[in-house]
């Protein structure tokens, strides 16, 4: 009797010691920090990608040296669309002269609708004048869109050259009024005789409180300024009229003159009606670049901090380091921005030449930052790789971010990579290839990027250019490519 009381006794031990040890990993691991799980379901990064990749433009090429190239692209949530826009000499006389081509593409199926179309005209006046790097949003309230990008020409026609327009298009594509001029640098007269002050590389935002726009850009847009470049911005009517003057946004070169302002990007914060505008500049000396920011009211002025504000932290890991090619989108869940940037911020030997991609949270109410500097999106790190020209958008129905850049791995073409990020700040899965150029050959690359998601069913869209054609005679062929990208499963825990 007493070996069998101690045979109960020793099994019933067992059981709690067992219950208490279940209990025990049962409720840590439900009390562990929420932004440190991993997702319930994880699924491969191939799973990610809803079918291959496809051409979007058809670039009537004159001759083999033509070209379709930076692309960007926007969603229309009222007819389910997608609207491609990208710069090309496809049609144009001169080879390198280039205008501004749209298409619109199937919210669900990402198939075209109709054929590309032109949207600027300024090669028309003159077989010399071109039209660069476009950037186009949706303006729900209107229903149309608004594209702006920077347009050149001779250098004896300094009111076109070097400055920034925009056309206006309908849903359905079409142009409305004449393509005009937001930008007026050159008004301020030549630096020499062979030397235009000009303005390049243009944003914009939709404000959808106000029903406007604001446009961003780099120029020399300072009298006394001879080749000191910093970031501008004009606010705009709905219908494309100037709201008053432009305002200079950057200070950059007031540490010195060989200081500059240069990529700058903007998000707009509907819920308090402002923008952050951030951009790359040089910080106590001429080899040491960090990411700089600005917050705005929606009339332009500056908010607190009123002076530019450093976002990244790249010089303090030594000298010669430089965080540049900054993207930056509002999270309306967190009330929060999300910048990210290109950058060699590592401590490791060797690391002014590693390159990676980095983000920063900032909090939209006071500018502060949020959660740990710098911190490491991309891990492309091996011998010969490198990862840049980020992009970056929030996907209002997964709530969470996709991180995109192009990296160049060893003995393999420059491809486009993805991260998902939640809206506290985490990876939730492995960095995952988007692009296969190099499957078209070795020879191959891709230049750059963009992306944006589709507001109703959470899918992303993610548009590159390169020369993916197959065939030894499409190598110098660049085009514009598209890849729909699941949002994989929402997460199961509460970001």
């Amino acid at each position: 009797m007493k070996t069998y009381h101690l045979v109960v006794c020793a099994l019933l031990a067992a059981v709690a010691a067992f219950l208490l040890a279940f209990s025990y990993k049962y409720f840590a691991a439900h009390l562990q920090d929420k932004t440190k799980r991993v997702p319930e379901v994880s699924p491969s990064s191939a799973s990610l990608l809803v079918k291959p990749s496809f051409r979007i433009s058809e670039t009537p090429s004159l001759s083999g040296d033509r070209r379709a190239g930076l692309a960007d692209v926007a969603f229309n949530p009222d007819d389910n669309e997608f609207l491609v826009v990208w710069e090309s000499d496809g049609l144009t006389e001169v080879s390198g002269v280039n205008d501004i081509y749209g298409q619109r593409l199937k919210g669900v199926t990402s198939e075209r609708i109709g054929t590309h179309f032109r949207i600027s005209m300024l090669s028309d006046g003159d077989k010399h004048h071109s039209s660069n790097a476009p950037k186009v949003v949706y303006n729900r309230t209107a229903g149309e869109y608004l594209v702006v990008w920077n347009g050149s020409g001779l250098f004896d026609s300094p009111d076109k050259f070097f400055e920034v327009y925009a056309q206006r298009l309908s849903r359905a594509g079409k142009v409305i009024g004449n393509t005009f001029r937001i930008s007026y640098t050159t008004d301020l007269g030549k630096v020499s005789t062979s030397f235009v002050r000009g303005s390049g590389q243009a944003n914009v935002a939709w404000n959808s409180t106000n029903n406007e726009y604001l446009v961003i850009w780099r120029g020399m847009g300072e009298p006394e300024d001879v080749v000191k470049t910093e970031i501008y911005g004009q606010r705009l009517k709905a219908n494309g009229e100037l709201l008053g003057k432009y305002f200079r946004i950057s200070h950059t070169s007031d540490q010195g003159n060989n200081f500059h302002a240069d990529s700058p990007a903007i998000a707009y914060n509907s819920r308090d009606n402002q923008y952050l505008v951030v951009w790359s500049g040089g910080f106590k000396n001429e080899s040491q670049v960090e990411v700089w920011g600005m917050g705005l009211s929606a009339v332009g002025k500056a908010l607190v901090p009123t002076s530019d504000f450093r976002i990244s932290q790249v010089t303090d890991v030594g000298a010669n380091r430089g965080a540049t090619s900054p993207q930056v989108v509002y999270n309306g869940v967190n009330n929060e921005y999300f910048v990210v940037f290109q950058a060699n911020a590592l401590r490791t030997e060797g690391g002014e030449k590693q390159n990676e991609i980095f983000g920063q949270r900032i909090e939209a109410a006071t500018l502060a930052k949020v959660g740990p500097n710098d911190f490491r999106v991309s891990n492309t790190l091996e011998a010969g790789r490198k990862a840049s020209k980020p992009a970056v958008t929030f996907n209002s129905i997964a709530k969470e971010y996709l991180v995109i850049w192009r990296s160049i791995r060893q003995n393999a073409p420059y491809e486009i990579f993805g991260q998902r990020i939640s809206a506290s700040g985490t990876e939730i899965e492995a960095d995952f290839q988007i692009s296969n150029i190099g499957s078209a050959g070795t020879d191959r690359r891709i230049s750059s990027s963009s992306l944006t998601h589709n507001t109703g069913n959470g899918e992303y869209f993610v548009v590159w250019q390169g020369n993916a054609l197959p065939g030894s005679s499409a190598a110098n062929t660049n085009e514009i490519f598209g890849q729909q990208i699941s949002a994989g499963p929402v997460l199961s825990h509460d970001d």
